[in-house]
């Protein structure tokens, strides 16, 4: 989200009593008002106050309300003079909302990092001219809008739009150009927390998958019945409220495009299975949501340490297996039998703490999960795992020991555990497995899975580097 600099006026309703101040925002340092006043009166000198809600008016007309605000600080001169600021979560400009739950809108529009990469298409036509009288070549560029993307899932409906931009100094440059948005349509009124669990952050990750490189809202707008004005002709429009918040991760180069051979799938790989793609993914963020949280937590955090992203990565594929595969190492009587038949034999004094300890042994190790799930990928996972270890156990066995050597620190696992590169080429090797287990679950056959993953050119470059690996090991 673009960084923010508003000066207004401010008050906190139902009072009219209006001070001075700016709104500034960036993702560094999230939203901040700072007052030239104070909404107290000069005699209440109590300690730092917090507002659910402040509104204000900016000096170019915009209607401003924050939420959640949080007093950072005051200050008072000697002569009485008192200055404030306050911190906010959000930052509705557009609209004025006076208490929380008014806040809640049916219409999203958001456009992220590289969904106009992803989707390549362009209204833009190049045109040649007729030569002038004098010889010289003469170019024109032609624009119609794309046609509306459109999905439609039960009572609600996700569509792809373009907008158009046009600017100019009139002189020396002029500029042209189109931004792509994922617009949603929900089946009732949800608050900005409810649309980012559902909608927003499912969309920007799906993108991220696809495209192979970690997306960034760029702007998000939404829309409520109840906040409307009127058009020339007296029809009712809806307001557009651009949402202004801190994001978990922000294009760090925003002006970089990432091109479609660098994809993992572009929107032409899906282009007639669209509406079916956007249904699993949605229910594939709800259903799946901590293997999720815990994959694109590493995506978007590439200053991590190596350690934690693999640590991540691995948990993220355990909580993948759990969630797909109920199946215990027994059936669930037979295990019930199992341990009610172990805890008879056990003195009544020890019985507690053994029924605690096997309460989850009919869990797969990590062992079992990675076994299953590498076969299940296979296409993808075998060719990589053969480039560099003598075989698939190798590969699993490396992977279990790295993990429980940096879990628990065992000492007699330390010259087992990968380290230096090749526990990064372990972390990309389990980031390709989880990729090919969520294009499994957009319904693609197995082998077209095996087919985007390995055209990327961080796959290829991957089983290159393997190559070189120092250490062998046998197993």
């Amino acid at each position: 989200m673009k960084d923010l600099n508003s000066p207004g006026l401010w008050w906190i309703p139902p009072n009219e009593q209006r001070v001075g101040g700016t709104l500034k925002f960036s993702n560094q340092e999230g939203i901040r008002l700072s007052l030239l006043g104070s909404f107290k009166e000069m005699t209440d000198l109590g300690g730092l106050r917090n507002y659910p809600v402040i509104v204000g008016l900016t000096s170019d007309g915009n209607l401003v309300t924050l939420y959640d605000c949080v007093q950072a600080g005051f200050r008072q001169t000697s002569s009485g003079f008192r200055s404030e600021e306050y911190l906010a979560n959000v930052a509705y400009i557009g609209a004025h909302f006076t208490d929380a739950g008014q806040a809640r809108f049916d219409t999203a529009h958001v456009r992220y990092s590289y969904l106009s990469e992803w989707i390549g298409i362009s209204g833009f036509k190049w045109k040649n001219l007729p030569d002038d009288e004098e010889g010289s070549s003469l170019h024109g560029i032609t624009y119609s809008r794309p046609k509306e993307i459109e999905a439609t899932i039960g009572n609600e409906k996700v569509a792809i739009r373009f907008s158009s931009h046009f600017g100019s100094d009139w002189l020396s440059r002029v500029t042209f150009g189109q931004s792509a948005w994922f617009t949603v349509d929900a089946s009732e009124d949800l608050s900005l927390e409810d649309w980012n669990r559902r909608f927003i952050f499912p969309l920007q990750n799906l993108l991220t998958l696809a495209t192979d490189s970690p997306n960034a809202i760029a702007e998000l707008f939404v829309f409520s019945k109840q906040k409307t004005f009127t058009l020339t002709d007296g029809e009712l429009a809806r307001r557009p409220i651009q949402v202004i918040c801190r994001t978990f991760y922000q294009n760090r180069q925003p002006d970089e495009a990432v091109l479609s051979p660098h994809m993992l799938f572009t929107f032409e790989d899906v282009a007639n299975d669209f509406g079916t793609i956007i249904d699993r993914w949605l229910k594939v963020a709800s259903e799946l949501d901590s293997v999720c949280n815990l994959f694109f937590t590493v995506q978007y955090t590439p200053s991590m340490y190596l350690e934690h992203q693999f640590l991540s990565v691995v948990q993220a594929v355990e909580s993948y297996h759990r969630r797909r595969n109920r199946k215990g190492i027994f059936p669930e009587e037979e295990h019930r039998t199992l341990v009610k038949t172990i805890l008879t034999h056990t003195a009544k004094e020890h019985r507690n703490w053994l029924d605690n300890k096997l309460r989850y042994s009919n869990e797969p190790t990590l062992r079992d999960r990675l076994k299953e799930l590498v076969e299940l990928t296979h296409d993808v996972s075998l060719p990589l795992n053969s480039a560099a270890t003598p075989s698939r156990k190798a590969f699993i066995q490396t992977v279990v020991d790295t993990r429980n050597f940096l879990t628990h620190y065992d000492s007699s696992l330390k010259n087992k555990a990968a380290d230096g590169f090749e526990l990064y080429r372990l972390t990309q090797v389990l980031s390709f497995l989880l990729q090919g287990c969520f294009l499994l679950e957009l319904g693609l056959p197995s082998e077209r899975c095996a087919e985007l993953i390995r055209r990327t050119p961080r796959w290829q470059r991957t089983t290159d580097e393997a190559m070189w690996l120092p250490k062998q090991r046998k197993v």
